[in-house]
């Protein structure tokens, strides 16, 4: 079985000595401008606990010593090379723009979250009282955590618009109350200036978690290409 990393440039370069699943070396397979770098592993593919989920993810930061690599998603896999080879020439023409996309960029992370309090039960608070005093704080309760939703969702939008122009791209959701959740794709020289700005925000407004992770390579600007069970039309 094939278990696919990430996309690069064409050749793969400094692939000696890498290894993935089950310490299989690293290959690639190439097609016009794009090599798949892949390793070889016995069926099934690996479960997604955290040790597997940070190799692959290990595997992935290991080739941004390149100038551009799309990482794949975790358990992507194929038959055989053949398979591997058809994605290949038939995604190509999105795979090669991909790369191009995120050449000599990064991606960091960045969420606010509500206060680790914001979603207690609220039953805790309620008296000993009977269900109209209960009713009254559940109510309160949810307003006052839909409130905090309300805040957290403005002040992702306020910080998302002030990041923006440090970045080449950016994404932004606010569906996962409470907490937003943003990417972009930043130059590796622009990465101090870009966890200064995050850093200054957090500061201004202690009321919220503000987090900032990577760099890591671009998973949220990468293209989605189909592995083994998905529909390949």
């Amino acid at each position: 079985m094939i278990y696919l990393y990430a996309f690069c440039d064409a050749p793969a370069a400094g692939l000696d000595g890498r290894t993935g699943f089950a310490g299989r070396p690293l290959e690639a397979l190439s097609a016009g401008a794009v090599s798949a770098v892949f390793g070889r592993i016995e069926p099934p593919a690996p479960p997604p606990i955290p040790e597997n989920l940070w190799l692959h993810e290990e595997v992935a930061e290991s080739l941004m010593t390149g100038p551009a690599v799309l990482p794949v998603r975790f358990a992507t896999t194929f038959a055989d090379e053949p398979a591997l080879r058809d994605v290949l020439e038939r995604h190509g023409s999105r795979l090669a723009p991909g790369l191009d996309r995120v050449r000599g960029l990064v991606e960091i992370g960045v969420r606010i979250l509500a206060p680790a309090d914001d979603d207690e039960p609220a039953t805790r608070a309620v008296p000993a009282a009977g269900g109209r005093a209960y009713l009254q704080v559940r109510a309160a309760e949810e307003h006052r955590r839909q409130s905090r939703h309300a805040e957290v969702a403005r002040l992702g939008g306020d910080l998302h618009g002030q990041l923006l122009p440090l970045a080449r791209e950016g994404t932004f959701s606010d569906q996962r109350a409470p907490m937003t959740a943003a990417a972009y794709l930043v130059p590796p020289a622009a990465v101090g200036q870009f966890r200064g700005q995050v850093e200054q925000f957090a500061r201004r407004h202690p009321g919220v978690r503000v987090l900032c992770t990577g760099p890591w390579p671009p998973y949220h600007f990468a293209p989605t290409i189909p592995r083994d069970g998905d529909n390949h039309a």
